[in-house]
């Protein structure tokens, strides 16, 4: 993993779900990463299963560009204890020398783009350095990667346009029903209660949501908005900022911070919807975690888990604009109907769609097939 940090967001809780669900299904896994900080670190071992392993490495640089020689002797010291690789993520050096190192010393590579491939990422925001990034150090890692393993059909869809042969090596695992996703008993009703709980970062387009909420505080004056999650200090001050000029009562919108556990687990028992905006999010971790909890999401087409929650009616998918967003949240509000199926039915169906057996099963079948094929 490139980072376990809480500002890592969906990635983070999504390989310890992978993890935990690799137990159901006999996979012993350690986990390998750049040292975080202690309360990161203190954090992530909270909610990681004491079977699965843990090794953390400092790094030489920062951000995409940090580089972990310790890690890479790691991998290439105990080559003869693992059977395969999963890297997480493209587009950094830590993941990128260790897919490449991994190919070095033969060891079978699963990789996880973790929507990467997508046009979006490619060409949204430093297109140019991505594209030469790509063409000079992660083309080579994917095309010799025994498996790319994919979260949705729509991720694995939008990587074609690379032209890497994917036939037989493109596999769709979703993450499994996050950890702590199971809301405690509640106590009342869950009212005007708008939710966002993901990491804070402009492609979440939580923009959009705050523009939106003076509309939604007008058709229903007693709402409240709680935007919970971590990121960059400087972006959630102009979040912050963006509320107090936007928004006539400025005090119905709060900034929790990270939240997991028991105090995450409460705000989504009190929840009347869940929004996410996304301008793109190859998953949807926290959508999973809200459906879980029997409340219904407001979405946009960007989210590809919008198909899933289209089939089922578990909420609104929507247009990118302030004025479709509102509009969604306000009806979402007032749907009696929605908020029964919601509770009723959104456990079994996130039970049923994403259980760690089932997740743990088909990581298993990938393993085993990439393994063999190594073998020839």
């Amino acid at each position: 993993m490139p980072s376990i940090t809480r500002a890592f967001g969906g990635p983070t809780e999504a390989v310890l779900g992978y993890a935990a669900a690799g137990l159901e299904a006999g996979i012993e896994t350690t986990i390998a990463a750049p040292t975080p900080g202690a309360s990161d670190l203190a954090s992530f071992r909270e909610r990681l299963d004491p079977a699965v392993g843990l090794m953390t490495f400092g790094t030489v640089g920062s951000g995409s560009l940090a580089v972990s020689p310790a890690m890479l002797r790691e991998l290439r010291n105990r080559r003869p204890a693992w059977d395969v690789a999963h890297v997480h993520g493209l587009f950094n050096l830590v993941s990128t020398l260790g897919a490449r190192t991994a190919l070095r010393i033969r060891l079978p590579l699963v990789l996880r783009p973790f929507g990467t491939l997508s046009r979006f990422t490619m060409l949204h925001r430093r297109s140019l350095a991505k594209r030469v990034y790509f063409e000079l150090l992660e083309r080579r890692n994917v095309a010799g990667a025994g498996a790319v393993h994919f979260t949705s059909d729509a991720e694995r869809d939008e990587a074609a346009w690379h032209g890497v042969p994917l036939e037989g090596r493109g596999y769709v695992i979703p993450p499994p029903s996050p950890i702590d996703a199971r809301p405690l008993p509640r106590t009342g009703p869950r009212g005007d209660r708008v939710l966002f709980l993901s990491r804070l970062h402009p492609k979440k387009g939580i923009e959009l949501l705050v523009d939106a909420w003076p509309a939604v505080m007008a058709a229903r004056p007693g709402a409240s908005l709680t935007i919970a999650g971590d990121g960059e200090p400087a972006y959630i001050e102009a979040l912050r900022a963006r509320v107090m000029q936007r928004s006539a009562a400025p005090g119905e919108v709060t900034f929790p911070g990270f939240v997991h556990g028991n105090i995450k687990a409460a705000l989504l028992a009190t929840a009347g919807v869940f929004v996410l905006p996304s301008q793109h999010e190859n998953f949807g971790v926290a959508v999973v975690e809200a459906i879980a909890a029997g409340v219904p999401v407001v979405i946009s087409e960007g989210v590809q888990l919008a198909p899933w929650v289209r089939e089922h009616g578990l909420g609104y998918v929507v247009e990118r604009t302030p004025e479709a967003l509102a509009a969604a949240i306000v009806r979402a509000l007032g749907d009696d109907v929605l908020r029964a199926r919601c509770e009723a039915h959104g456990a079994e169906l996130v039970a049923r769609s994403f259980s760690a057996r089932g997740v743990g099963a088909m990581l298993r079948a990938m393993y085993e097939d990439v393994v063999s094929h190594a073998r020839i």
